[in-house]
This record gives C-alpha cells, structure tokens and sequence, in this order.
C-alpha cells in the first residue's frame, strides 16, 4: 500500500474547511475502472497525483458534520493507492468485453475497511487499486459522492491523466464556491410530490435504504446495452433533421419510450429525467403506473 499527500501549499491552503450544499450530500462511493494499455509508472502516477491533489484538496479531506452542517475539513489526508501483480492474465479475466457498466468490479478495487466511517471519520474520500495486467493497467477508483459530481471527478481524473503525461491542466482549478438552491415553497412542494418525492418526504439516512427498496417493490431490472457505434447511429438517425442535436441520454430515453409504446395500447405520456437517469412514468386511466429506469453511470472507461 502506498500513501500519497497532495503537494503542498495546496490552492487552499489558507482555509480550514470547504463547505457541502444539501445537493453534494449523496453518501455514497462510486467504483469505476480506468483500463489502459501497456504499463504505467508507479512513481510518475504518484507523482502526478501528488500535484492533482494539489489543486483538489478536498479530495484529501474528511467528511464532516456539525450541528447539522456538513463540510469537508482540509487535512491533506494521504490517498492509499493499492497495487496488486496479476501475472499471465489479461483484463479480459475479471473484465466483460468493452461494455462500460459491468456486473462486478470489486477484484479492480481497494474498498474501505469495514469499520471505517466517511462521516466524522478517519476513512479516505478516494481510493486507489492499480492492477498490472499483462499487457494493460487497471486503474480502480473508489470516491465518495460528496468530493464531487460526475462532471467534477471527470476534472480530476482529467488533470491527473495531464500531469501524468507532463502536460498542463486543460481546466482551470476549482472555485469550490457553491450555489445555494433556497428550499421550495409550500405550492411547489406540494405540485410535484409524485415526481419529487424528497420534496416532501425526508427520511433520516438509516432509513433511505429500507424506504428505496419499499419505493421499488414491483419493479423489475432491465438491462440493455449499447456499443458507443450503436449510440452514435442512434444519435445520428435522431439528428437527421436540423433540429436542435439531442444527447446520448435523450436518445436513449426516446428509443426506449418508442420500445415500449409499440407494446403498449396507451402510450407513455410523462418522462421524468433526473440527474444521469431517466424515469419513464407510464400514465394512464386504464393501468397502473410503469417505471423503468434507464442510466448512463459508468464503471469502466477503456483509451
């Protein structure tokens, strides 16, 4: 195990704590897998993480609650980077074909200790797992959602992959001012109750798992996969007129909505979009209410 501190002074250097809005509060870590061709250099990518610590000192934190204020105190806590040898091996071993979600990463990661706690703590906010194949280099990340969004932590690995390759960062360094949303009024929470239940019901965090799994008795998991040729043929038959250009996620929630109406005799009339995932909510005066959920979260990036 190897222990790795951000380069000092850091851009925040002169402050004790960064400041969580209610929205960065999604405690959770997020596992993904970075999969690289031939072997890097442990001591460049240290070195390289050294300095992308320096410029996201809240990576190297401690999740922190007072009072019911929750804040990332700045201690420069050293990152753990594991490194495991698989020798005779390729990725292809643990790893399904180049889809981007896989079923299993757990043997590419370096998990927290059962007894380690993020919130008041001493448990890292990121960890790494470098795993040498024999002709590629699995990079396990395990960070917690608090550190950053999915746009956020694509900066950081940004820069680490810049400063790896000994070229200058292509974002510039982080604000880490943050936009605080007031709460809704009483009209607006009670207009959206069906779509955005949290607006009207919070539940302490002992409870959310036990009230999600009660929200999604009756649903079933589906799981369908797209190449990125499949998706940029998708776009492309979506974007043949010169409106204005749709995403990925748009033309996915459209194809499946498509799906779904030729089996259906009334058809869907109400998409949700929340975040990264789609909740297509079926209405109708004849049936009960559908809900599938179709997701663009990633766990493996292949270069």
């Amino acid at each position: 195990m190897h222990l790795v501190s951000p380069k000092l002074p850091t851009v925040l250097g002169h402050r004790a704590t960064v400041d969580l809005a209610g929205y960065d509060l999604y405690l959770l870590y997020v596992d993904n897998v970075h999969v690289l061709p031939g072997k890097i250099d442990l001591d460049r990518f240290k070195n390289a993480l050294s300095n992308t610590l320096q410029l996201y000192p809240h990576v190297a934190g401690q999740l922190r609650c007072q009072d019911g204020c929750w804040f990332i105190e700045l201690t420069n806590t050293p990152v753990p980077v594991d490194v495991s040898y698989v020798k005779e091996k390729d990725s292809g071993s643990v790893l399904q074909d180049d889809w981007v979600i896989q079923e299993d990463v757990s043997p590419l990661m370096d998990h927290q200790p059962v007894d380690a706690d993020p919130i008041n703590g001493t448990a890292p906010l990121i960890r790494f797992k470098l795993t040498f194949f024999v002709e590629e280099t699995c990079i396990g990340m395990s960070w917690h959602h608090a550190v950053a969004d999915a746009t956020g932590h694509f900066h950081f690995t940004h820069t680490l992959s810049q400063f790896y390759q000994n070229k200058l960062p292509k974002f510039g360094t982080p604000t880490f001012r943050k936009y605080i949303f007031p709460p809704p009024s009483e009209a607006i929470a009670a207009e959206y109750p069906s779509k955005i239940r949290q607006l009207h019901n919070a539940y302490p965090f002992a409870q959310v798992g036990a009230k999600y799994a009660e929200a999604n008795k009756g649903s079933e998991h589906l799981q369908w996969r797209f190449t990125g040729e499949e998706l940029r043929r998708l776009q492309a038959i979506t974007n043949s007129s010169e409106r204005q250009t749709l995403t990925f996620q748009d033309c996915l929630t459209a194809y499946l909505v498509t799906v779904l109406n030729h089996c259906r005799e009334k058809p869907i009339r109400i998409v949700t979009n929340v975040v990264s995932v789609s909740w297509i909510i079926v209405q109708s005066r004849w049936c009960r209410s559908i809900t599938v959920q179709v997701s663009q979260g990633y766990s493996t990036i292949r270069r």
